[in-house]
């Protein structure tokens, strides 16, 4: 396998804040009476910023209070943070040592603002290990649309099509494959359907299989 690049996304891969920010997200619905709010969520998945805007607009109308209620959903994401910790993916550093250790190149494409993912990165000690790092805010369209992957693989020299992509989510399978990659699907909250069954090159349950499978095909 002549695979030596592996571009990963950060939120439901390397940390699990898609199931903490839907946590805050149901308190927030069940203090203002908000239906259907887990449905919607899971919509956002992997998209940026302007794109779960339109989502939750289109869901609850343009009156619905989309900056208030994002600011008091971060707000209770890094009070849990703060005291807490940011939660990690089972066996990230593993698979970052291996990879590290074994000549890949490894890059980063987030829907997540730039200053957020380094300094998520950064608190964890997670950030060194990436040689390219893009992020929602580089790029004009957000994901399904491939353009961070193709960026991320132009910035770390790559041809996509030589480079794995390891997501969690719909739309980040639909970016990667798009872009032309081998997208891995680690799922998260979302489990895998057909359509993703189909478009992944692999699908596992956790990183750590990731990890077996790609020292596997080392030897």
């Amino acid at each position: 396998m002549n695979t030596k690049t592996i571009i990963f996304d950060m939120d439901g891969v390397i940390f699990d804040t898609e199931n903490l920010f839907l946590d805050c997200w149901k308190i927030l619905a069940e203090q203002h009476n908000i239906k259907n709010m887990e449905q919607v969520y899971h919509r956002c998945i992997g998209v940026n910023e302007k794109a779960t805007r339109a989502i939750f607009e289109e869901a609850y109308g343009t009156q619905f209070s989309y900056d208030e209620l994002t600011a008091k959903a971060s707000q209770l994401f890094f009070e849990y943070v703060e005291k807490n910790g940011m939660p990690m993916k089972p066996g990230v550093r593993e698979l970052l040592d291996y990879l590290t250790g074994n000549g890949y190149k490894i890059g980063l494409a987030s829907s997540t603002k730039e200053k957020h993912v380094k300094s998520q990165l950064a608190g964890r000690d997670l950030l060194s290990y990436f040689q390219v790092v893009i992020c929602g805010d580089m790029v004009s369209r957000s994901k399904p649309e491939p353009d961070i992957f193709l960026k991320a693989c132009k910035e770390i020299d790559t041809l996509p099509e030589e480079a794995f992509a390891i997501e969690d989510s719909y739309n980040g399978i639909r970016a990667a494959t798009a872009a032309g990659m081998k997208a891995i699907m680690v799922p998260d909250i979302v489990p895998p359907d057909e359509e993703m069954k189909e478009l992944a090159y692999k699908i596992f349950p956790s990183l750590e299989e990731v990890r077996e499978f790609l020292a596997l095909n080392e030897k």
